[in-house]
């Protein structure tokens, strides 16, 4: 959920299954839960997603769009075929 419009693409880039604009509707947040409640009927697979930091954007990555981990003290970066990130491990 956002209030900018130019995110959408993005969302969707890594799988959304929708996508809200604020000042969220209700009957527009019932029919998204809706369609999620079918996606989890049906068995449909829900690519797991990493949420990583970058130039303080936050940002979804697939988590098998990730190529390999390198391990650095507290962190770990991940590798992508498009770029790494660095994250904190817990």
């Amino acid at each position: 959920m956002t209030a900018d419009e130019d995110c959408a693409l993005e969302a969707f880039e890594l799988a959304a299954v929708d996508y809200l604009l604020k000042p969220v509707r209700a009957e527009r947040l019932a029919r998204s839960v809706s369609r999620i409640s079918e996606l989890i009927k049906d068995g449909s697979k829900v690519p797991e997603m990493i949420t990583v930091d970058q130039g303080g954007t936050t940002r979804m990555i697939r988590r098998d769009d990730v190529s390999y981990v390198q391990a650095q003290g507290d962190y770990a970066r991940l590798h992508t075929a498009e770029a790494s990130y660095l994250i904190r491990v817990p």
